[in-house]
């Protein structure tokens, strides 16, 4: 979680609050200041954003061969002959994992090809 701290200045002395100014995530503020109504938030539009869910349960099911070798989510190893994940670019997941993947963003772990993002 990001966290900023801004000190104010003013371009007169007497034209200063003389406090700090706290610029955070809206969500964060119920951790940091117990809910505080005096704090100037500011939305944060970069990073990364959630794959639509049309994007997500449009995704293939393949069944992993002897070449497939491991999640690169998990690390774990693929059986062979079981079913994971297939994103366009063909990189292959444990469904589980990769489900969880796109829900935070909307890119391939590996080459970061973009799925569409939420609205």
């Amino acid at each position: 979680m990001e966290f900023f701290s801004i000190i104010e200045i003013p371009v007169t002395p007497s034209a200063s609050t003389g406090r700090l100014r706290y610029l955070i995530p809206r969500e964060a503020n119920e951790y940091f200041f117990g809910g505080d109504q005096d704090i100037n938030f500011v939305q944060f539009n970069k990073g990364p954003r959630p794959a639509s869910t049309a994007a997500v349960v449009g995704l293939q099911m393949v069944t992993t061969t002897a070449e497939d070798t491991s999640c690169s989510i998990c690390l774990d190893d693929f059986e062979a002959m079981t079913q994971a994940l297939a994103m366009p670019c063909g990189h292959l997941f444990h469904e589980g994992c990769l489900k969880e993947w796109l829900r935070r963003r909307n890119s391939c772990p590996l080459c970061r090809f973009s799925l569409p993002t939420a609205e």
